[in-house]
């Protein structure tokens, strides 16, 4: 195996996107673009990334901008003045334009987790041509708060500026998440039962930082667009493989992932679903990941 950094400009006009790329040492049988998610970076899918890797699979991946090494000090968690959800697609379309360029005719897969997942579901309704299958960790379905949380989010805008970060809208979207997991080692308990993974997390400063208002707004504004069946619709025909941990509290204990399977069945998808028992947010880090690994494998062996 082999790895390759790229960097291009990003279209939110905040610098440069960093992206990664992982090679099997002969030919790739397929290409997975994996999209990270919220207050993290794609060094933490470096593990699986190699798994792939291994069994003949190529990986892509770039830090969104305003994380990873693709956020400057000023700008961590912050997509853009305005219009950032849809530049992040653009930089998620870039590399994928690079990467499909290097490998012409081999099954392009995108893998997004958490507010990586949102963005493949926007993604998929855009520029779903270019994907032959979707596989989405730790989504979430539709949120009965979600108007609240953009009137929440446009309020601090517009009394602390878009750049500023907001602890109280961060609070309240992930303040409950340990709850279920009292009495809990750290605030991050809720990600995975691994607690050398939460320490590590916990421990990096790229990770965990709170959003600004502006970017949170973004979010809010994505999940608005993919929250429902008519998003399902716009989805292209392609195979989706959809899991989470049964106790994630971002997809509401297994609820909201079933909401989503529930669209994209009655769209006419071809869903493959799991649900792990006792498993929390970040399957691709639990203390099972190695079955998590080969399920996914299992799916991406049916596309190539």
């Amino acid at each position: 195996m082999q790895t390759q950094e790229l960097r291009y400009a990003s279209a939110t006009g905040l610098g440069e996107i960093y992206s990664k790329l992982w090679l099997p040492d002969s030919a790739p049988g397929a290409v997975v673009q994996i999209a990270h998610g919220m207050a993290e970076h794609i060094e933490r899918y470096a593990l699986f990334a190699e798994f792939l890797c291994g069994h003949g699979i190529a990986v892509a991946a770039n830090d969104h901008a305003g994380h990873g090494k693709s956020a400057d000090t000023a700008h961590r968690g912050y997509f853009g003045e305005s219009g950032g959800w849809e530049a992040v697609l653009k930089d998620m379309k870039a590399l994928h334009d690079q990467a499909a360029e290097r490998f012409p005719g081999v099954p392009y897969i995108l893998m997004g987790h958490s507010m990586g997942s949102f963005l493949a579901r926007s993604y998929a309704t855009r520029y779903g041509e270019g994907i032959r299958a979707l596989i989405l960790s730790g989504t979430a379905g539709s949120n009965p708060v979600l108007g609240v949380a953009k009137a929440m989010a446009r309020n601090e805008k517009k009394k602390n500026g878009p750049m500023q970060p907001s602890p109280r809208i961060s609070d309240m979207s992930f303040g409950s998440y340990n709850k279920q997991f009292l009495p809990a080692r750290t605030p991050f308990d809720w990600l995975s039962r691994d607690t050398e993974t939460v320490d590590r997390y916990v421990a990096d400063p790229g990770c965990g930082f709170p959003f600004t208002a502006e970017a949170y707004l973004d979010v809010f504004t994505g999940l608005s667009e993919i929250s429902g069946p008519a998003w399902a619709k716009k989805v292209p025909k392609v195979p989706i493989q959809l899991f989470s941990g049964a106790k994630d509290p971002v997809g509401g204990s297994g609820k909201g992932v079933l909401q989503v399977k529930k669209w994209l069945e009655d769209t006419g998808h071809d869903v493959t679903f799991k649900l792990y028992p006792e498993g929390r947010h970040e399957m691709l880090n639990e203390i099972n990941r190695s079955e998590v690994y080969n399920d996914v494998l299992a799916f991406i062996e049916r596309i190539r």
